[in-house]
């Protein structure tokens, strides 16, 4: 049943993807790096599997997976805000994030999951989304949430970022039966929720963008 649903996660990923790259020429810049998100999760998930079945082990890739996803998230989220000043506190703090997230991925060397930089991470990616929601408040559109594919992918980023900090944070007091136990279920279920709700970020952009071309 766990394999199946990250064979779900990441096909909806996949087609996440696709869609995006099927309408290049007329979505934002926002969301073409949300088609890079999705293709980027794809990739990373089958170099994964391959490095599992040839090596027995993944670690090394998936601690720079974390780098790869930092810079990519950030891109991302900056190109969603309006205000300069607010894109400029996400710089800022991702910033400063960055230089922890280096620090513990080198205390994690090689052969350990940097679990402490992915935590960090999900932390400053936290604030980064609530910052925009608060934009939102700010800047209110007339248009509804359900038109509005931006917001879907924030709450997407907001959601599993917020669901991954809660669980790295308490990782390392669980035993390790636990651990393993805990860790497919939480990981399988936050990420089948994170991309579906960026598929349906993606359709209702385009469903948008439809709209108004119609209009």
């Amino acid at each position: 049943m766990v394999e199946f649903i990250k064979w779900l996660a990441y096909a909806l990923a996949l087609t996440g993807a696709l869609v995006v790259g099927f309408n290049r020429a007329r979505v934002s810049r926002a969301f073409l790096f949300v088609g890079i998100y999705l293709a980027f999760a794809f990739v990373t998930w089958i170099v994964g599997q391959l490095l599992i079945h040839l090596f027995s082990k993944n670690v090394l890739w998936y601690n720079a997976v974390i780098i790869i996803n930092f810079v990519i998230t950030l891109l991302l989220l900056v190109s969603m805000f309006k205000s300069r000043q607010n894109k400029r506190i996400v710089q800022v703090v991702f910033a400063i994030t960055a230089v922890f997230v280096t620090y513990f991925l080198f205390q994690a060397g090689f052969n350990r999951f940097a679990s402490r930089s992915l935590s960090i991470n999900n932390l400053a990616i936290s604030l980064a989304a609530l910052l925009y929601f608060y934009e939102m408040l700010q800047f209110p559109e007339k248009r509804s949430i359900f038109a509005q594919g931006n917001f879907w992918v924030v709450a997407a980023l907001l959601v599993y970022h917020v669901s991954s900090f809660a669980f790295w944070m308490i990782y390392e007091l669980l035993e390790a039966a636990e651990k393993h136990r805990v860790f497919l279920t939480m990981n399988v279920i936050s990420t089948l929720m994170l991309y579906a709700l960026m598929l349906t970020a993606v359709f209702v952009e385009t469903k948008s963008l439809r709209n108004a071309e119609r209009n």
